[in-house]
């Protein structure tokens, strides 16, 4: 564990979370012999959701071989898709092979961010004190500020309520009356999970998700010994697993016959698994597919048509002492209630807390219309760079780690123009402002933009989440950086 510090201190960078995108920015650095850094970090060790996200069943649903940094393929992963705990495992083995433990202040949360003009730097209050930095880089995570609904009575339940990703290490569901609020990924992965221990398990559903076969299997021990003697083998499959998926987005983009091909997987998966005709309509989704994020199980439809599940086609309107009432009035009892209601995407206290040069904050700026260059660099926020957690940066059919990567070799480009201004580094607004206007055009046609709600959205129901295209377009936009954009000052 890194020292606690509580004297102000000063870095050239200050890096906002330790997970794989804090991490990669901090190997990046270490790389180019600038270990002038500093990461501070809410947690108390690295992983960022893979380290707070510890319910039963957390898995990844993107492909193992391409879930980790491609300069740090891992052999040994025990299944095609990883648990939370093995990709945290993972995140803090590298964070040791490169030495970055001591750059990091765990348990520390950040509070504010002021951009300083006077001093050319950017002031960080913490809870562990001030720290001021030259370059702010955030990479606190998009999903990584738990979204709690606003369902009245939350105060006056008597069992114990909470949310997936604050799960308690003392829950005990075994015998218990459990209601599940939400289907979303988490849901989808704790339902089988807990399903056959508990005594009755009720769901509640709004909308219902597009789920298709995940197709886990146990990697053999041959297999991960080949990866290990034969890299390139390895390097290979990632390749090929990579290209399938990108394939994807053609069927979001408009491609009527690849969408209908997705389309039918989904129809087949579902009534394969689902006998009931009224709940085989229940659980059929009532917008396009790939609107919301497609999920992965299979096993998450035969635990909702297990004897002691209950799915109720209505949101939760009303907590009681005892339970659940909901949208129809009708009431059920719960012992234990969980929310599996996803993330605060939109709303995340992180860029609320990040003031620029004007005095507005980060979040006030993005629903100004002004966006972020390439979801990186900010107007009136000089020095400082988002890591997958700007405008356009999410991905809904392909691994965002590639897109991380991408972003770290445009960083690398940044920061090495930033060197040799030796002072500040702006993008121009009218960058920000045509990047902006040519994401929300390509939007247009596309699944993406077909109005249904999601996390992809702003507060103003305007789509700013996702990258509207493939992941390799996104990695050959970011490939060679550009400084024609940006202003440099001493």
């Amino acid at each position: 564990m890194g020292p606690e510090k509580t004297a102000s201190e000063h870095h050239k960078y200050l890096i906002i979370g330790a997970g794989f995108g804090g991490l990669g920015v901090a190997i990046n650095l270490l790389e180019d012999r600038d270990a002038d850094f500093v990461i501070i970090e809410r947690a108390p060790d690295v992983g960022g959701c893979w380290q707070a996200n510890r319910y039963p069943g957390v898995c990844c649903d993107i492909p193992s071989v391409l879930y980790s940094f491609s300069f740090a393929p891992n052999p040994d992963w025990s299944h095609t898709y990883s648990s939370g705990a093995e990709i945290q495992r993972y995140l803090a083995d590298l964070t040791d092979r490169y030495g970055i433990r001591p750059h990091v202040r765990f348990n520390t949360r950040m509070l504010s961010s002021v951009w300083d003009d006077d001093a050319k730097r950017w002031t960080v209050q913490t809870s562990a004190g001030l720290f001021t930095a030259d370059v702010l880089i955030t990479a606190h995570g998009a999903l990584s500020a738990p979204k709690k609904p606003n369902i009245p009575g939350f105060e006056t339940f008597k069992g114990r309520l909470f949310h997936s990703a604050e799960w308690p290490a003392d829950a005990e569901l075994k015998g218990k009356r459990v209601a599940i609020v939400g289907t979303g990924a988490s849901a989808i992965q704790i339902i089988p999970q807990i399903q056959p221990v508990v005594d009755t398990l009720t769901v509640y559903q709004r909308n219902a998700p597009y789920v298709i076969p995940r197709g886990d299997r146990k990697m053999s021990a041959w297999r991960r010994n080949v990866f290990r003697k034969v890299p390139a083998v390895q390097k290979t499959l990632r390749a090929f697993r990579f290209g399938r998926l990108d394939l994807n987005a053609v069927a979001f983009m408009g491609n009527e016959w690849a969408y209908q091909r997705g389309l039918s997987l989904a129809k087949g998966h579902l009534n394969d698994q689902v006998s009931n005709l009224k709940t085989r309509e229940t659980l059929t989704p009532k917008y396009r597919l790939g609107c919301k994020r497609v999920l992965l199980s299979d096993e998450y439809y035969p635990a909702l048509e297990a004897p002691n599940a209950t799915l109720v086609n209505q949101r939760a309107a009303t907590i009681t002492e005892t339970g659940i009432v909901d949208a129809t009035g009708t009431f059920r009892e719960a012992d234990i209630i969980l929310l599996c209601t996803g993330f605060d995407v939109a709303e995340h206290p992180v860029p609320k807390s990040i003031i620029g040069r004007s005095g507005e904050t980060l979040a006030d700026h993005m629903r100004g219309g002004c966006g972020a260059y390439l979801g990186m660099t900010v107007p009136d926020f000089p020095n400082l760079f988002l890591m997958i957690t700007g405008p356009h940066t999410g991905l809904g059919h392909n691994s965002i780690l590639y897109l991380l990567e991408a972003q770290l070799k445009y960083l690398k480009g940044a920061l090495a123009a930033y060197r040799e201004s030796d002072g500040v580094m702006e993008v121009r607004r009218e960058a920000a402002v045509a990047f902006s206007e040519e994401m929300q055009a390509s939007l247009e046609g596309t699944v993406w933009g077909t109005g249904c709600t999601s996390f992809y959205l702003d507060i103003d129901g305007k789509n700013i989440g996702i990258w509207p295209g493939t992941a390799r377009s996104y990695w050959t936009r970011m490939k060679d950086f550009d400084a024609a954009p940006f202003r440099f000052s001493g």
